[in-house]
């Protein structure tokens, strides 16, 4: 018959032997390790933050865009130009925010620069001179003073040119104006000349019609008039020349009653053509 102890008992006496003092298999806990805090002075950022353009960054991205694009600007191009128009832009835009941001003088000589290769330059001159007024006794910047007194002549003359073009084209377009108003008047009057004219001629072709039939009924009456005294003088020749055969018979009569007879008296009458037109007439006595 065998013995086994109960299950309870011997795990008891397992971890008495486990927690008595001196045994080689007792293990002490290891102490907890404290957690690093955060630094008081550390403050987080945000990721992909861009950081602020200094000066100097600024002054050699302008003499970059000067170096590269400024000659596309005024090229022929314009593809090349418009994009180098952009980029130019864009940089002149970043000088101009550093500076009011730094007041860094030496930025005034990049920003004139680059408003030059703009073609904007009233500002150029401005900022040019506002240069030269801070650092033209500044030897470390010498060939930036030289350069900048250079610009600022060509831009004088240029400036002094485009005004006189300028000034050129105005009078030119003032002088073109007031041609074009002349020859308007002109021809305004002229056309009212013409139409007046026309006026008159209508009415003159008007009375040459009504002219012309009175004309025509007076050749009509003219002609009439020259057959009428044609016929007049035809009529007052016979008329004629019978007055003088009455009176040629009167006397013819009177001859033969005064002769007593003895002789005898003979008539004859003529009547011919007139050359000029009508007849003539004639009359012929014997006795």
């Amino acid at each position: 018959m065998s013995f086994s102890p109960p299950r309870t008992t011997c795990l008891l006496l397992a971890l008495a032997l486990l927690g008595w003092p001196g045994s080689s298999d007792a293990q002490e806990p290891a102490e907890p390790i404290p957690e690093a805090a955060p630094a008081a002075s550390e403050e987080p950022t945000e990721a992909g933050q861009k950081t602020e353009m200094t000066p100097e960054e600024a002054a050699l991205a302008a003499s970059t865009a000067r170096d590269l694009y400024c000659t596309d600007v005024a090229g022929v191009d314009v593809a090349l130009q418009s994009s180098a128009l952009g980029t130019v832009n864009e940089v002149w835009t970043q000088v101009i925010e550093v500076y009011k941001r730094s007041r860094a003088s030496f930025l005034l000589y990049w920003r004139g620069v680059l408003a030059q290769c703009l073609d904007q330059e009233f500002r150029a001159v401005q900022d040019l001179q506002g240069f030269l007024a801070a650092h033209q006794e500044d030897t470390s910047l010498g060939p930036m003073v030289l350069d900048a007194q250079r610009r600022i002549r060509v831009l004088k003359l240029q400036t002094s040119a485009d005004a006189v073009r300028a000034a050129d084209r105005d009078q030119r377009r003032k002088a073109a104006l007031g041609v074009g108003i002349g020859l308007a008047s002109a021809t305004a009057a002229f056309t009212s000349l013409a139409l007046w004219q026309r006026s008159a001629m209508d009415a003159s072709a008007a009375a040459m019609t009504e002219g012309l039939q009175q004309q025509e009924e007076q050749n009509k009456h003219y002609r009439d008039g020259v057959a009428q005294a044609r016929n007049a003088t035809v009529l007052f020749s016979v008329a004629a020349g019978l007055a003088v055969g009455s009176v040629i018979s009167f006397i013819g009569s009177a001859a033969e009653a005064r002769a007593g007879g003895g002789g005898r008296t003979q008539f004859s009458l003529g009547l011919a053509p007139h050359p000029l037109g009508g007849a003539s007439a004639s009359l012929e006595m014997r006795w």
